[in-house]
């Protein structure tokens, strides 16, 4: 079941707070994250991405577990989302996910180049 379809039913339209109040229900419905299936906890957390609601993305990837949490692409959506959630300290977050990956096996690396490009200009501004 792909929950993402929802939300993406209208890609012209500016996403609102039912959109992230629809995402939060699904959450809810879910209950103890830690028994449901990696791909609907993926889905949730592209959803929270793509509503830009970071505080969100960042709360439920911690709760993921630790083979979740070790995933490229959830590496890489928790960067993104410490460096545009952007609160004091987060930028060295996003700047420490992307060292801790150094050397890992990724598939896709090019999102990584923007990201580390976007927090090195972001600090030396």
């Amino acid at each position: 079941m792909c929950y993402r379809k929802r939300i993406e039913s209208k890609p012209e339209v500016h996403h609102t707070g039912s959109d992230l109040k629809a995402l939060k229900t699904i959450e809810e419905s879910l209950g103890d994250l830690q028994g449901a299936q990696s791909e609907v906890l993926l889905d949730l957390m592209l959803s929270y991405r793509d509503v830009e609601a970071w505080d969100d993305v960042i709360r439920l990837s911690d709760s993921f577990h630790d083979a979740l949490k070790s995933n490229v692409l959830v590496r890489q959506q928790r960067g993104i989302a410490f460096n545009r959630r952007n609160q004091l300290g987060d930028r060295d977050k996003a700047g420490q996910i992307l060292k801790m990956s150094r050397g890992k096996r990724d598939p896709t690396p090019k999102p990584w180049v923007f990201l580390v490009a976007s927090i090195k200009i972001a600090t030396n501004s």
